[in-house]
């Protein structure tokens, strides 16, 4: 199945970008910018700069994966801030080709009303562009510049969704401080009850994922499936989070038997660790990540939370991924070698 990127274009002024079409013989449609992904594209977003840099001669940041559609191609929607477009610029190949009709640009409101008018392509796309309505700025603009940190026209290849270290450790001390001014009102004396200490602590959350390989030494990957939010689409180990009560190499063993109907039997061995400092506004996270191999014989059998399943080596990961790239590359790297690998915000230290 063939790959397509789509852009929906949010501008600063709270407007939607998209391109009508009128072709001979049809009702006038519109659709989001974007096409196929080409061999020369390292990946999905990049792709998707390529397209906006064609199409509309724009610049903007990715802010996260918002929809994937599955039809004669899986198209993947990235929700994107745009900063700044000319249409007269453009350079797309498609636009001098014949018998591809007529392409212009609208500038609509963001409201269900005006996306009401319209018939966009798609039909699948335009509830969830209605959710959008409703989003606050901060979920339309996403919280700094593209996930990963890098400048939105840099083809590193990096996967989506992941925050800058930089600034999850700046946002990680501002959550310090804060913490650290509530224990000293909390205070009596020099001394704080355990129970109003705790409380100045941050509250971890813990997860286990599991690197199952196979013969040839590539790693299992599980895609989430359309329904599974912004997760929708993208690659990542089979895990999950640690329940109350329970340690992480049991909770590994549930993951992978729920998610993958593997029971691992063997000892457990552990290849990386990883300390996030604040995922999403929610707090620290701290991920277990264990090694395991693939008894000869056994089928994978998803759960209903993934769609399909494959295994990569780590120079031929699918994009686009849940998480950073060289995280996968490190305990990988761990995993043949027996070590433990320790990460911070997914990078190896």
């Amino acid at each position: 199945m063939a790959e397509r990127v789509r852009a929906v274009l949010i501008t600063p002024d709270r407007t939607l970008l998209l391109m009508r079409r009128t072709r001979p013989g049809m009702p006038v449609y519109w659709v989001l910018p974007g096409g196929g992904v080409e061999p020369g594209d390292a990946g999905l977003e990049d792709a998707l700069y390529r397209e906006i840099r064609e199409e509309i001669a724009g610049k903007g940041d990715i802010v996260r994966l918002l929809h994937t559609v599955d039809g004669e191609d899986r198209e993947f929607f990235y929700l994107v801030h745009v900063t700044s477009w000319s249409f007269e610029d453009r350079t797309g190949p498609e636009f001098t080709q014949d018998g591809r009709g007529e392409y212009h640009l609208d500038e609509v409101p963001l409201t269900e009303a005006a996306l009401d008018e319209l018939n966009i392509l798609p039909p699948q796309i335009k509830p969830v562009l209605k959710k959008l309505t409703t989003a606050g700025p901060d979920e339309l603009t996403g919280p700094g510049t593209v996930p990963g940190g890098r400048s939105p026209w840099d083809t590193t290849g990096e996967p989506l969704g992941i925050p800058d270290p930089a600034a999850a450790s700046t946002a990680h001390l501002e959550k310090t401080a804060a913490r650290t001014l509530a224990a000293q009102e909390a205070r009596v004396g020099d001394w704080i009850p355990r129970e109003e200490w705790v409380k100045t602590q941050p509250q971890a959350l813990v997860a286990s994922c599991v690197m199952l390989l196979d013969d040839q030494d590539r790693m299992l990957l599980l895609r989430y499936g359309p329904h599974q939010g912004d997760s929708g689409g993208t690659w990542w180990l089979p895990g999950g989070m640690v329940d109350e009560g329970e340690n992480p190499w049991p909770a590994a063993r549930r993951e992978m038997s729920e998610e993958t109907g593997i029971t691992l039997r063997s000892q457990p061995r552990l290849i990386g660790i990883d300390h996030r400092a604040d995922v999403l506004g929610t707090g620290p996270v701290v991920d277990y990540y264990f090694a395991a191999r693939l008894a000869a014989g056994r089928q994978i059998q998803l759960s209903p939370e993934h769609d399909r399943h494959a295994f990569h080596h780590p120079d031929d990961l699918p994009h686009p991924l849940a998480a950073h790239r060289q995280t996968l590359t490190a305990l990988h790297a761990a995993a043949l070698a027996g070590r433990t690998a320790y990460l911070q915000e997914g990078i190896p230290t």
